[in-house]
């Protein structure tokens, strides 16, 4: 989101003053977070900062201080807010994580008192990325739409509104959501239904429900918090299965083999090789041509929502999927044995990619160029 004109600074210096006052709302700092990742530091952002701190000549220089840094570490708390009295303590010992920084260690490390080192953040850089998410219509329209951002069915209802289409044939159109690598979204579904899309994902859904069934599709890995409609199950198709629930929430990894976690409610799946029902904080996963259920910390496998990768245990060539996807880096292993180098920690996905590599670097003895599109692991 750039600002194109005096009336775009004006309502960016408005949300800016509010942050800094202590009385935004939760969507006026999403709409200030979303601006200030594509706008990154410059000339613009520097007259913002001094046109607001001139309208708050009133603040004292050490309150002003200490809000312009926190707003500078730009975490997802906000993110959070709505997740803290759902999960207590694992949603609030997230936030801590997320908000800091990001530890790796060598799996050597694990039940080893004091082996964990609380690491430095330094921003992304996403604004050089130059990807977007894009929105594509049944009737053969698409749209790019700026990331980390929101789109509801009201927005595509108004845009068809406003070209006078007859008839309603567009209720029954079906739209595509794709997240490409580097991006992530948030979504809410004509049911009130919210999805948030990681990176290098794709949903197809109804612009508008039947009456019978609400039914989606999923590829990549989403984040659901299902409308309850008892009169409607809700189903996901993902990983060659079908998930059914009536009102929940859920995470739904289908990069590989698909891993389906639940938080809160109830699931039932159901592919080729049975049925499966899931209890909070259980995880239904395909290994090989098998299924497994198991009790998992599904903070583990929500965290990328709120901000974070969680490592436990990963290969570096399974951590090479996740820098492809987050920085759209591809890894060539130039030492075939490091592929197998296993590795615990956290990634904070505000972290670029020099910065991440050089701590992990410096945790594995491995060496780590990073050129163009490529990381090379020597």
């Amino acid at each position: 989101m750039q600002i194109e004109s005096e009336h775009g600074f004006k309502r960016i210096a408005d949300l800016f003053s509010r942050y800094i006052a202590g009385v935004q709302t939760e969507k006026e700092e999403r709409e200030l977070y979303a601006w200030r990742r594509k706008e990154g530091a410059g000339d613009v952002f520097e007259r913002l900062c001094e046109q607001v701190r001139a309208r708050m000549h009133h603040v004292p220089e050490q309150e002003w201080e200490a809000a312009f840094a926190r707003f500078e570490r730009r975490k997802r708390a906000y993110r959070l807010k709505r997740n803290i009295k759902r999960w207590g303590a694992v949603a609030a010992a997230l936030a801590l994580v997320c908000g800091g920084g990001y530890f790796l260690w060598d799996r050597g490390m694990q039940g080893k008192d004091g082996g964990m080192e609380l690491l430095a953040v330094e921003e992304a850089g996403m604004e050089e990325l130059g990807v977007a998410p894009l929105l594509s219509s049944g009737s053969g329209e698409s749209w790019l739409l700026a990331e980390g951002g929101t789109w509801d069915y009201a927005m595509y209802d108004s845009i068809v509104a406003s070209r006078g289409s007859e008839g309603g044939a567009w209720k029954n159109d079906t739209l595509v959501m794709a997240v490409p690598e580097c991006c992530e979204y948030h979504l809410v579904l004509e049911d009130g239904t919210e999805v948030w899309m990681n990176a290098d994902s794709k949903i197809t859904y109804p612009a508008h429900f039947g009456k019978e069934s609400r039914e989606v599709k999923v590829e990549g890995e989403v984040y659901l918090e299902v409308a309850k409609d008892k009169s409607r199950p809700f189903r996901v198709e993902a990983g060659g299965m079908k998930i059914e629930v009536l009102g929940t929430s859920f995470n739904v990894n289908a990069y590989g083999q698909l891993k389906v976690t639940l938080v809160e409610g109830a699931v039932r799946a159901e592919g080729e090789a049975g049925r499966w029902r899931l209890a909070p904080g259980q995880q239904l996963a395909v290994e090989g041509s098998g299924v497994k259920v198991k009790k998992v910390n599904v903070a583990d496998y929500v965290a990328w929502k709120e901000g974070c990768y969680i490592f436990k245990g990963e290969t570096l060539e399974e951590i090479a999927g996740t820098l492809k996807r987050w920085y759209g880096k591809d890894v060539v292993f130039l030492d075939e044995q490091a592929r197998e180098r296993l590795f615990t920690g956290i990634l904070d996905k505000d972290v670029g990619v020099d910065v991440f590599m050089k701590q992990l670097a410096e945790t594995s003895g491995l060496k780590f160029v990073v050129s163009d599109n490529q990381v090379f692991v020597k």
